[in-house]
C-alpha cells in the first residue's frame, strides 16, 4: 500500500478475484511458434514474454525478452494505422524475431551441458 499510488491501490482494493489461484509451472526453454499459426491465430490475442517463450533463468533472458516485445508493440500502436484486430497478426512476426534471437542464445548453451549418457550393448 506504501509504494502503490493511490489511483492504483484504489482500483486493486476495489478488485474481486474471479476464481481461486491456480499454479502453474512449466520447464524452461519452452517456445510457442505463433508466426506459424498465420491468420489461425484468434485476432486481438498477443503473447509476450514469459507467455512466448520460457528461458533457462540462468541467463537472466526473461526481462529484456519481455521489454523488447513490449517496445515493439508500443511501435505498432505508434503508427496509428493498424485495426486493433490486427494487431496479432501485425506483432507476431516482429516478436517471432526477437524471440529466436534469445532462444538461440538460451538453447545453444543448454545443448552444451551433456544430460544423458547412451549406453550402447
Amino acid at each position: 500500500k506504501e509504494h502503490t499510488p493511490s489511483e492504483c491501490y484504489t482500483i486493486l482494493k476495489s478488485t474481486k478475484p474471479c476464481n481461486s489461484l491456480i499454479p502453474y509451472r512449466r520447464i524452461f526453454d519452452d517456445r510457442k511458434y505463433v508466426e506459424l499459426l498465420g491468420e489461425k491465430w484468434p485476432q486481438s490475442y498477443i503473447l509476450l514474454g514469459d507467455a512466448m517463450c520460457k528461458f533457462n533463468s540462468r541467463y537472466a533472458q526473461g526481462m529484456t525478452h519481455a521489454f523488447r516485445h513490449a517496445r515493439e508493440l508500443g511501435k505498432i500502436f505508434d503508427e496509428h494505422c493498424h485495426k486493433l484486430e490486427d494487431i496479432s497478426y501485425i506483432f507476431n512476426r516482429p516478436a517471432s524475431t526477437i524471440s529466436e534471437e534469445y532462444w538461440i542464445g538460451s538453447t545453444t548453451n543448454d545443448w552444451k551441458t551433456p544430460r544423458l549418457k547412451l549406453i550402447t550393448t
